[in-house]
């Protein structure tokens, strides 16, 4: 037992704490100077004798930002400092695994929080000395080598504090391991799951979710990135290695995520040292020196290791029987290979079985639950009467009802787990659009919602097989947003019918279309082409439209087109096909992409700035303005003689057949209906495609690979009629149908949840009271 005063000072403990932790900084030293200083003579040798020619601008502009990437964020470097970290919060209290030690230190006239102070500070200055000494020692070779460009003060400043906040995150992590254990091998095996638990628990269950829920729409896809320390400092040393052109941002993707890990080292150093002054000595030599916690970090483990092995099931099979026979396998072994950890004895594999089984029960009780979706949660509707506003989009065209913000809700961000770059499609934070809000317009995107509703309600174990999804939000009057993602059979083309409606609606014409965005951005406008069947057609030549370069020009002929688009018809635009296209971009859009040519026709114009707006031949005083001001321009094929017309098809064995239309009644039947296969891309307003081959042969020689227009009546081949589809059936009068309408589930799976929570709280008790009359006998 620790004595109440101490009779030495803080600084000659200390000091004889590091010269016995002399073989700690040796291994500190020597394996920093070897990463960061050598690493980059090596790197800068490879840079100066294979790669580049240092007298080249571009080139030494090239080898100076490698040389910045390695002395800022090096992968190697984050590896070591977690090895480190890891290895000295393990040893500098590795004592207290020991009866022997922890009764010498016991014995000393020093207070056991000094103790864990003096061991604490020991193991930070065994390894941050050295990080530091070879960042300066790096920043000298730099020099040496004529790089000093590559060295930036604040940059330098922002890594620096980036890798202490990760190195000080993950040695705290590795301490509170090493006082929750009485063993250095038990303590090391739960170092790593402190590391990772929280985050594969976390991940594991939004994808649980993901799985049993499909409607769901997870608010914060990556939050559970940054209960990882290893991940939070790769994270963090990524997104330094990627803002050197823009320093606003490191406050933002580096200083407050170094913060938060400062924050949370502090907290957890704290509990650090509670635990450490009420540890018992005698609990030295146990795998966990805190019984009480055995029986809730067990059940968090088994639930973790048993979704994750549901989860690589249902990856292999897709299949929800299969994955619920893998996570009752990983619960299983999960639970025997803890109890053998925990005793330290093979023969203990089913120890503690009667809370195992009725955490299996409980468990079996909570996934049938969610399975069979007794909330009705995936297939439940707010009333149709509480919304105010509507949004539906999709990835397949037909089905979108678009939105009037730039970036879509969906974006892509890209992050490195352990150096590992990974990219995935995420909700936007910022992304709730000016959503539509005329009861026509809402009563057809419940519609739809209303048939994903019902989809919903069935077996969803193979709802997402060989389906579309599409995304649906609502906004109540009482202002709370309710979104959900839904999934139809292909097949389904009430969902297109519904979306075509409010595609053509006044206030989808008025503020979605293309045309209707970039004419509220007129005067930001710089950049405007147009092109014909032929300039679109031949999307690898750069400059194959005709380009307007006058600002009042675009403004006026902006104008004129959003005044006529707004006349197109459901009942034209399934009749006719555009025969023109417009290309107009900001000059913001043109300065961010300074060097990018937008001129070729496939640049992708999902992103803010940029909009390809199609032109229909009604479109009379718009034509008549491009004829004037676009020198040589001409709708259609222009002026153009089409030869003959090749159309391929594939029938149902695979076997390609060819047929070519030469004759002239042919030829000005197919023109009237091709349309370039570059058309697929321009959606605003909607018109259907055939999605079938064709090559338009032109009189100079030159081809244009078309598909055809599919005309207002026709069918797609494999679609099945829809007529059938369950729906609401939109009006000025309201909905006539629905077919969910309540927000909080049925009454039946209220009372069902109730009773099935009184049955697993009654299940506890009672084992709870044999386990005490047991005990007591």
């Amino acid at each position: 037992m620790t004595r109440e005063s101490s009779s030495f000072k803080f600084h000659t403990l200390l000091s004889n704490c590091c010269r016995r932790q002399a073989a700690l900084f040796t291994l500190s030293l020597v394996s920093m100077l070897a990463v960061l200083p050598v690493g980059m003579i090596l790197t800068i040798q490879s840079l100066l004798r294979y790669a580049w020619d240092r007298s080249d601008p571009d080139s030494w502009s090239n080898m100076v930002d490698t040389v910045r990437s390695g002395l800022m964020a090096q992968e190697l470097a984050n590896v070591v400092l977690m090895t480190l970290a890891v290895v000295a919060g393990i040893a500098m209290f590795r004592y207290l695994h020991s009866r022997s030690q922890t009764d010498f230190f016991g014995a000393l006239p020093v207070r056991r929080g000094q103790i864990f102070a003096v061991r604490a500070l020991t193991g930070v200055l065994s390894v941050l000395p050295a990080y530091l000494l070879s960042v300066v020692l790096t920043c000298g070779v730099c020099v040496a080598y004529g790089f000093a460009d590559a060295i930036d003060g604040t940059q330098l400043a922002y890594s620096i504090l980036t890798h202490v906040a990760g190195f000080l995150f993950i040695y705290v992590v590795s301490i509170l391991a090493a006082i929750l254990c009485g063993h250095t091998l038990v303590s090391l095996l739960v170092c790593g799951w402190l590391q990772f638990g929280l985050f594969f628990g976390v991940y594991g269950v939004s994808c649980l979710l993901s799985i049993l829920y499909p409607a769901r729409v997870p608010a914060q896809p990556d939050g559970e990135l940054w209960l990882s320390p290893p991940v939070a400092l790769f994270r963090m040393t990524t997104a330094l290695s990627q803002l050197w052109t823009d320093q606003t941002d490191y406050a933002m993707q580096c200083v407050l995520p170094a913060l938060g890990c400062l924050i949370a080292t502090a907290l957890i150093l704290a509990l650090c040292y509670v635990l450490c002054r009420i540890r018992k000595s005698e609990h030295a030599g146990l795998s966990i020196a805190f019984p009480v916690i055995e029986l809730p970090f067990k059940l968090y483990m088994v639930s973790v290791v048993g979704i994750v092995c549901g989860l690589v099931f249902q990856a292999t099979t897709c299949d929800w029987k299969t994955m619920f026979l893998g996570i009752a396998i990983g619960v299983a072994v999960a639970a025997c290979v803890v109890e053998i950890v925990y005793d330290q004895d093979f023969h203990s594999l089913f120890r503690r079985w009667k809370s195992t089984l009725i955490f299996g029960a409980a468990a079996a009780i909570v996934l049938a639950c969610m399975a069979m979706d007794v909330t009705h949660w995936n297939s439940t509707l707010p009333d149709r009467e509480d919304i105010v506003g509507a949004d539906l989009s999709a990835d397949d065209p037909s089905w979108s009802c678009g939105t009037d913000y730039e970036n879509g809700c969906r974006v892509y961000t890209s992050f490195s787990i352990l150096g590992v770059p990974v990219e995935r499609e995420e909700e936007s934070e910022e992304a709730i659009p000016s959503l539509l809000e005329e009861p026509e317009n809402i009563d057809a995107i419940y519609a739809s919602a209303s048939m994903g509703a019902q989809a919903m309600q069935g077996d969803r174990s193979t709802v997402m097989d060989g389906t579309w999804s599409y995304d649906v939000t609502f906004q109540l009057k009482n202002g709370k947003i309710f979104r959900r993602n839904y999934y139809m059979p292909c097949e389904t083309d009430q969902i297109a019918e519904n979306s075509t409606k409010v595609r053509f609606s006044q206030e989808y014409l008025n503020a979605r279309t293309a045309i209707a965005r970039a004419e509220k951005r007129k005067h930001q406008i710089t950049f405007l082409m147009v092109g014909n069947y032929v300039d679109v057609g031949d999307i690898n030549s750069t400059g194959s439209g005709k380009k307007i370069s006058n600002q009042s020009t675009i403004i006026d002929i902006l104008e004129t087109l959003k005044a006529e688009s707004l006349s197109i018809t459901q009942e034209y635009a399934e009749a006719h096909a555009p025969v023109a296209i417009l290309r107009a971009a900001t000059q913001d859009l043109i300065d961010q992409w300074e060097g990018v040519n937008i001129d070729l026709w496939d640049w992708s114009t999902d992103q803010d700035g940029i909009y390809d707006i199609p032109v229909y031949e009604c479109e009379t005083r718009t034509l008549a303005q491009l004829r004037l001001y676009a020198k040589g321009f001409a709708p259609g094929f222009g002026d153009q003689k089409v030869t003959s017309v090749v159309s391929t098809v594939y029938d149902d064995d695979g076997t390609e057949h060819e047929t070519v239309y030469t004759e002239p009644d042919q030829i000005a039947e197919w023109s009237k209906k091709l349309v370039p296969s570059s058309f697929d891309s321009v959606i605003d307003p909607i018109y259907g495609l055939d999605y079938e081959s064709y090559v338009v042969k032109l009189a100079d020689g030159t081809s244009v690979q078309c598909t055809a227009h599919q005309e207002s009546g026709a069918e797609r081949e494999g679609d099945a009629a829809s007529s059938t589809g369950v729906g609401i059936i939109g009006g000025t009068d309201g909905p006539t149908a629905v077919i969910v309408t309540t927000s909080f589930g049925s009454p039946k799976a209220i009372v069902a949840i109730i009773l099935l929570t009184v049955g697993i709280i009654a299940a506890v008790a009672a084992a709870w009271l044999i386990h005490r009359r047991r005990k007591r006998q």
